[in-house]
């Protein structure tokens, strides 16, 4: 550490794939290892020698001898090694986006490409897959003049992708220059 800073390190000496370290917290009476009901755990996902891996934030919420461990249940929100924020109230997407003329991502999260159908009628591709579809999909539309829009998926949703579309309130399809669109759900 430089200057007035200081650093406290928490090492695995491990190169493989799923090793992991972790600082645990445990607030009661016993003396050994059962009761930890809270971790913050760094776990590896490459068995080289760099150490990528994943942040991982556990709580285990049982009145039991039982410790937040390896369940996936006990895993609330990871953050990736690409960055992603992994949990059931972060967004698994979500972009902004041009629907006219050359369709143009403004910019983006775990969007992997866009695809324009037609006059409002679009398909977002997602990077990394959600866990089933039965994901929530959030979005508005609009553009510079007084008409209001609508967005909706009228397709029915794939893990990878969802096709979607933009139209007046009378149900006339149209191109939208501001179109953005959230999804929460499970991981993939």
């Amino acid at each position: 550490a430089s200057g007035n800073a200081s650093t406290l390190m928490l090492h695995m000496d491990a190169d493989t794939a799923g090793g992991e370290t972790a600082l645990q917290f445990k607030a009661d009476s016993t003396n050994d290892d059962r009761r930890i009901k809270a971790g913050i755990h760094f776990v590896r996902d490459d068995p080289g020698t760099r150490g990528t891996g994943a942040l991982q934030f556990r709580v285990e919420g049982n009145n039991d001898d039982t410790n937040a461990g390896n369940n996936s249940a006990d895993v609330k929100m990871a953050i990736t090694a690409d960055g992603r924020g992994l949990s059931q109230f972060t967004a698994k997407l979500w972009i902004n986006m041009s629907g006219t003329g050359t369709v143009a991502i403004n910019d983006s999260h775990n969007v992997g490409s866009i695809t324009d159908h037609g006059t409002g009628d679009y398909t977002v591709t997602f990077s990394n897959d959600m866990g089933n579809t039965s994901y929530a999909a959030v979005g508005m539309a609009g553009n510079s003049n007084s008409s209001q829009q609508v967005i909706s998926a009228n397709y029915g949703p794939a893990a990878g992708s969802l096709r979607f579309q933009t139209a007046y309130n009378n149900g006339n399809l149209e191109d939208t220059p501001r179109i953005m669109l959230a999804i929460f759900g499970d991981n993939g």
